[in-house]
């Protein structure tokens, strides 16, 4: 051995082609896909995005085409397998061409009332706008709700 690390095997990368296909289009893909879903959403432009994409996508799937099996758009993009994410690689142009017609979404206003009488919806408005809302938050009532507002305003 001459020191160098490199990767000998009497194995053709062909016999195992699912490998290299998991890590193009479940890891760099949809890595690709969430980042720029979270792009949107901190450029103010998720409510678009979400009715863009999800728009380009139902088009996409009455085609009904074997070669580009996409599922609803889902801005985790939950229920999706290695195949959607390679057919939406296949349409990543069409499917991002949208950006150049995203309205910013409606700039958020904290009601004018004191946090202690903010209903469930005002206080997920606010964790949202922040940053802070969590896909968890839905299953939990509204005093939990109100404790993390409450927490957070308090670190500021």
């Amino acid at each position: 051995m001459d020191g160098s690390c490199h990767l000998v095997s009497d194995y053709e990368l062909s016999s195992y082609i699912d490998v290299p296909m998991h890590i193009l289009f479940h890891g760099v893909a949809k890595e690709t896909f969430l980042l720029i879903t979270r792009w949107s959403k901190a450029h103010m432009l998720n409510e678009s995005a979400k009715r863009c994409f999800s728009l380009v996508l139902e088009d996409i799937a009455k085609l009904k085409l074997d070669f580009i099996d996409v599922q609803p758009f889902s801005p985790s993009f939950g229920g999706w397998l290695n195949y959607n994410f390679s057919a939406l690689a296949r349409i990543a142009n069409a499917f991002y061409h949208g950006f150049k017609i995203m309205k910013m979404d409606k700039q958020y206003e904290a009601p004018k009332k004191p946090q202690k009488y903010w209903i469930r919806k005002e206080n997920e408005a606010w964790l949202r706008a922040h940053g802070k809302y969590e896909a968890h938050f839905k299953k939990k009532d509204h005093h939990f709700i109100d404790a993390e507002v409450k927490r957070l305003m308090s670190m500021d």
